[in-house]
């Protein structure tokens, strides 16, 4: 454990997480000093060894990598850290070249590299030093830039830290949570849903003798029991239920027995 802190001094940090990290990498992978990067040595009885290491990347949910990297994630019009042309469509239908989020056709993905990011973030603070000269700063404008670029212009955040870009890369560095991925409003929460409604129009299976059948089923000590509130009616929506992934793993198992 690298720090322990608390989230009221994360967030009354200048840059936030981003800032923060920019410390930790330049802690464990500067280009001087004693760091993997350069090699450290471990004294030991025979002389020692050095030790190097290679910065592989952050493993984290959706939150994470959005506080990290200033990426704007779902909420953004280009909603996704590895693509350029995937569009929200809560925002706007996709025009030429560009693919739905819903997309599964992976021949129609257009892939970023880490530089198309940065040069992104560079387009961005551009935009930011252009408004920032006028009279007044036009809130709408910058907001809406940001919002179509899928990033915010965070100037002590990681993403605006020349000297770790050699280090960080954006694209390759963000690593997916699967089971987030899978199952919190992914995968498993689409199929439960689908599978729900099913037996309820072909059925006549409500979801409320789902609901039962949970609290009567033996759970392993280590998971404990389902909440009743698991298979409320409130949860489930038209394609997807909503869950958090942990438990959504356990409804998966649930729904099976049933």
């Amino acid at each position: 454990v690298f720090s322990i802190l608390r989230e009221s001094v994360i967030h009354g940090i200048q840059g936030g997480l981003g800032r923060i990290i920019r410390t930790v990498l330049r802690i464990f992978f500067g280009s001087s000093g004693h760091s993997l990067r350069r090699g450290i040595h471990i004294h030991d009885e025979n002389g020692g060894f050095v030790v190097t290491g290679t910065f592989a990347g952050f493993l984290q949910d959706l939150v994470g990598h959005k506080e990290l990297s200033e990426w704007i994630g779902h909420a953004g019009v280009l909603c996704c850290m590895t693509c350029s042309n995937v569009i929200n469509m809560q925002h706007r239908k996709p025009r030429d070249g560009q693919v739905a989020a819903n997309c599964w056709d992976r021949t129609k993905f257009v892939y970023r590299t880490n530089d198309d990011v940065y040069k992104t973030i560079d387009d961005l603070k551009i935009e930011y030093d252009d408004c920032m000269s006028m009279p007044r700063f036009p809130t709408s404008r910058w907001k809406a830039a940001q919002t179509n670029a899928g990033f915010n212009l965070v100037l002590e955040g990681l993403l605006m830290d020349h000297d770790l870009r050699d280090i960080y890369k954006p694209v390759d560095h963000s690593i997916r949570d699967w089971q987030h991925t899978v199952a919190q409003d992914g995968v498993a929460n689409t199929h439960v849903a689908a599978f729900i409604h099913r037996i309820s129009e072909k059925c006549n299976i409500a979801i409320d003798r789902v609901q039962d059948f949970s609290q009567l089923v033996n759970y392993p000590s280590n998971i404990g029991k389902l909440e009743r509130s698991a298979f409320a009616k409130g949860r489930l929506k038209r394609d997807t239920i909503a869950s958090f992934s942990s438990i959504m793993v356990t409804m998966v198992f649930v729904l099976h027995f049933f």
